[in-house]
């Protein structure tokens, strides 16, 4: 039987259930349905944003509290490195900003991040 065939026979056996049509249907139906029902949910969300616009103020007090933070908690700290990397970055050098807070090491000199195998970093 060639697959001409196979398909013919296929399409035979679908068609005789009776309730395909109607299924298919009712599918489009639901998708259309669906789609419609999120576009409205977005429209509500825009027009509620428009109505109501998030307003972000930023006042000199605050600014001043996180500069102090950063401080208070670099204070001690003079070079920090990645525990699973081998460089070494001075506290106020951005290049180990990707580093996440619980893989940080943190070192008082640099002779002590060098007995461990860290070598300065050449970006700060």
């Amino acid at each position: 039987m060639n697959l001409l065939q196979k398909i013919k026979n296929f399409l035979d056996a679908v068609s005789t259930f009776k309730y395909i049509d109607q299924i298919f249907w009712a599918l489009i139906i639901m998708c259309v349905a669906l789609g419609f029902f999120s576009l409205g949910a977005y429209y509500q969300s825009t027009q509620f944003l428009r109505t109501h616009p998030i307003e972000i103020e930023v006042n000199k007090e605050s600014l001043l509290l996180w500069d102090e933070y950063h401080q208070i908690k670099n204070q001690d700290i003079v070079y920090f490195g990645s525990r699973n990397g081998s460089t070494v970055y001075p506290a106020d050098c951005n290049a180990g900003n990707r580093i996440l807070e619980e893989n940080k090491i943190y070192f008082n000199t640099l002779d002590e991040a060098d007995s461990l195998g860290y070598s300065l970093s050449t970006r700060c």
